[in-house]
This record gives structure tokens, sequence and C-alpha cells, in this order.
């Protein structure tokens, strides 16, 4: 009996581990869940328009904070400017995708490549400092077109804010954010790094960028220990 017993509790573990809790696992593929914690504001989107604006998307899939909204039926507009990253967006069909960098005007720009590709970035002073704070290494100086974000929502959707804007440009989300219309045409959502790199964790809390926001309307509603996601208070009926 005691036996026996011993042999149906590996069982009744197993059993317990990959059946009653599988139920209750949720798949994210952002840094640090970010696409969880904004799931439920972006089920109040429908599906037949886009939901999302990626700026500095990286990858369809690694950290990318758009993924999973995606595989649930959303599609949107991704921007890259790593060659290399972009060729990867090719999976993702549904959405447009763009080879090419966003900045406060149109024309070409130095886009520096380290070797680590989330780091890449149109900042110089970002990408010195990557090298001399944290050993990170330029592995290459690429001349990149770059367009607006005004241009890129008019050319791609009919002039119209996608609800959805996350943006990740290591350095430069700031000057970004401030060309957008906060009164007529401006996203409902935003998710944008405001913590620097710190080595093994995030540090240096972007205040400028937050407060701009803040000012401009928007709610924090929900924070990681990467970037902050704001909700504009115009909105927002959770």
């Amino acid at each position: 009996m005691i036996n026996e017993f011993k042999k149906t509790i590996p069982r009744f573990v197993k059993n317990f581990y990959t059946g009653s809790l599988k139920s209750y696992k949720k798949i994210s593929y952002s840094q640090c869940g970010e696409d969880l914690i904004m799931f439920s504001l972006v089920k109040k989107f429908p599906k037949d328009s886009l939901l999302y604006i990626d700026v500095g998307a990286h990858h369809p899939k690694r950290f990318s904070n758009t993924a999973l909204f995606y595989k649930n039926g959303w599609r949107g507009i991704n921007v890259e400017p790593d060659k290399n990253n972009f060729k990867l967006f090719g999976k993702r069909k549904r959405d447009i995708n763009l080879n090419l960098g966003v900045y406060t005007k149109e024309g070409i720009m130095p886009y520096f490549r380290l070797n680590e590709s989330t780091l890449n970035t149109f900042s110089e002073n970002e990408a010195r400092e990557y090298e001399k704070k944290h050993n990170f290494k330029i592995i290459a100086i690429d001349e990149i077109p770059i367009a607006t974000l005004n241009s890129v929502i008019n050319k791609y959707n009919n002039g119209i804010f996608p609800p959805f804007l996350n943006i990740d440009t290591e350095g430069t989300e700031l000057e970004i954010l401030q060309t957008i219309d906060y009164v007529k045409n401006f996203p409902k959502i935003i998710c944008a790094e405001t913590m620097g790199y710190g080595g093994y964790r995030s540090t240096n809390e972007n205040k400028e960028l937050i407060n701009f926001l803040l000012g401009v309307g928007y709610l924090i509603y929900g924070q990681t220990g990467l970037n902050s996601i704001f909700t504009h208070k115009k909105w927002i009926n959770y």
C-alpha cells in the first residue's frame, strides 16, 4: 500500500504541473512582461485596422512588445533601421514593415550598430557611453534613411495615429515624442523605454520623458524595470 502510494505521488505532481497549472500559463514576448500588462487595454480595439506602430521594433519575437498582439490577430507598422534585424520581419506578413529610422526630420543619419543589437542607436552619445561604461563595441556605422513619425502615419495609415505606440530608440525617444500633435492626432497607449542601461539592471529613470507625457495628458498605467506604459486620460475607461 505504501509503495503504491509513493508511486502515485510523482504522477500527481506531474499531472498538476502539466495539467492544472497549464491553464494559468501566459506567454510573454516582452523583455519584462509589458505585453501582458497592456493586453487588457489592447483587447478593446478591433482587429480590422492597424493597432500599433513599433518604432525601433528590433525583432519580430525577441523582446517584442507587439508580438503577442500579432499572434492574437492584430497588425501594425514595424519600423526597424538595422538591415539584418529587418529581414526577420518577413515573418510578420500582415504587418507593414519598414527598413528605416524615425526622427524629427527626414533625411539620412548615421546609425551606430553595436555587438548587442538591442542597443543600436542614432545617438552617438549613447553609443559612446555603451562603449565606455559597459564594454560594448560599435561594430559599424551605417547611413540610414530617416522619416518623421507623422510622414509614416500619413503614408501608411491615412494620417490616423494607431492606438498603440511602442518606442525604443535608445536615446531619441523624447525628441520623437515631442513631434506628435497631442490635441488632434495621438496614440491612446504609449510604451516607452524610461530606464537607462545599467549592466545587469536598468538605472537612471528618464524623468524628462515621463514628465513630458504627463504634461500632455497621459497617465502612468504601469511600469517595469525597463519601460513605462502610459494611457491618455481622454480615452482611458477601464
